[in-house]
């Protein structure tokens, strides 16, 4: 009887969901946990479209800033995508937000979403670098899905081409704007951001969330994260640290 159940209401999760999906271009935009999203035939394939109309999208991290982020934090952000927790972020610090995103094309769906949910934060076409990078740029991979786009060179994400990004040091970014809250989901690249975590040490951030993608770096060098992280002074909050996503607080 249960089966049959969950079985229909499965059925009727995608009849729905193909109903609104056959009606976007007449109806853009779509509201998730208050916050308005556009719906881009260009830069998101239906596999997107479904965990934004299924109200699944970053479902675990909305969670854990709901339950975390305050009014009075800074957030620094380490990639945008298409703007939904940094607007949420934005509307509850009065735009106390700095956020960095690696894909060109995202940005100014990324404004349409800033503009449409009264927001105005500062969002940065650069890639933030904890290292002092020879190079003044970076090759970042634009993936099909646009959520699989990284440094990385993931073998399950399809690669469409490449772009050169400008880099930023990310003590200078500290140093600039002061930020209490560190958000970092940049597909794989946080091996790389977080193996000189030494910028931790005497900031002003006090609480970290990461995603984690053993898929793409593999679970050693996702240790290795965690271990830097806690090198420096943070704890990690095991209730609020589901599968791969971690929460660090001091």
């Amino acid at each position: 009887m249960f089966g049959f159940i969950n079985s229909a209401r499965m059925k009727w999760k995608e009849f729905n969901f193909e109903f609104h999906y056959s009606r976007r271009k007449q109806i853009k935009w779509r509201q998730l946990n208050g916050i308005d999203l556009e719906i881009s035939d260009e830069l998101m394939k239906k596999s997107i479209c479904r965990y934004i109309y299924n109200g699944i999208y970053e479902t675990d991290e909305h969670k854990i800033l709901t339950e975390t982020f305050n009014a009075d934090d800074t957030l620094l952000e380490l990639g945008t995508g298409i703007g939904y927790n940094t607007i949420y972020c934005a509307k509850k610090s009065h735009n106390r937000v700095t956020s960095f995103e690696g894909n060109s094309s995202l940005i100014p769906l990324i404004k349409k979403n800033m503009k449409k949910n009264d927001t105005d934060f500062d969002v940065r076409n650069e890639i933030l670098v904890s290292q002092n990078a020879e190079e003044l740029t970076s090759t970042f991979n634009i993936a099909e899905e646009f959520w699989f786009s990284s440094l990385k060179t993931d073998p399950g994400a399809r690669i469409t081409h490449q772009i050169t990004v400008p880099t930023c040091s990310v003590k200078q970014v500290i140093s600039e704007v002061n930020p209490t809250y560190l958000l970092v989901d940049i597909e794989g690249g946080e091996e790389e951001f977080f193996r000189d975590s030494s910028f931790l040490a005497n900031s002003s951030i006090k609480k970290i969330l990461v995603e984690l993608h053993p898929w793409a770096i593999g679970d050693e060098k996702c240790n290795a994260i965690i271990t830097n992280i806690l090198r420096n002074g943070f704890t990690m909050k095991i209730d609020l640290s589901p599968k791969h996503i971690m929460y660090f607080y001091k």
